[in-house]
């Protein structure tokens, strides 16, 4: 067993006041022949300033795609009695869609109306079946111009669109 010194719970509290997790308290350590602890074990985890602004962009485009699909799910095609809008949102994986299912004239409906990726700090637009001009709402929403991917369209294509 160690024995504390003075200085043992001030410098415990000062590593977790600073975000540091304890690991250990005290770290036992073994080596061949011998045996020792040491005071404290602690680790804290480090994103540098590039890292963090660019998941706090993917946060905010996440954001912005779930209320725009969201808003959109609330309105319900007139010519569609029986089809549902349904939001399928895989904020861990970055996959967004909304969806229309159910059955019209005798035919069962299944399509997507919108399909979003956040593919690393770009959003990706795969699926846009209707006329609305989804560059521009999306970038009233926070999303730069320049991080939107229209993937439906060919390559040449993709910057022009909005």
């Amino acid at each position: 067993m160690t024995r504390k010194d003075n200085y043992h719970d001030a410098v415990r509290n000062a590593l977790e006041r600073d975000g540091w997790t304890i690991t250990d308290d005290p770290l036992a350590v073994q080596t061949p022949g011998t045996e020792f602890q040491i005071d404290l074990a602690a680790e804290r985890v480090v994103i540098s300033a590039e890292k963090s602004q660019s998941m706090d962009k993917v946060l905010k485009y996440q954001k912005a795609i779930v209320s725009f699909l969201g808003d959109y799910a609330k309105i319900k095609p007139a010519n569609f009695k029986e089809v549902q809008n349904q939001l399928f949102l895989d904020t861990k994986n970055h996959h967004y869609q909304l969806v229309r299912v159910g059955w019209q004239d005798g035919k069962h409906v299944h399509y997507a109306v919108f399909h979003f990726d956040i593919i690393g700090d770009k959003v990706w637009v795969q699926q846009n079946r209707t006329d609305l001009p989804i560059g521009y709402e999306l970038m009233d929403s926070g999303i730069a111009e320049g991080d939107l991917v229209y993937a439906y369209l060919p390559v040449e294509l993709r910057g022009a669109a909005a």
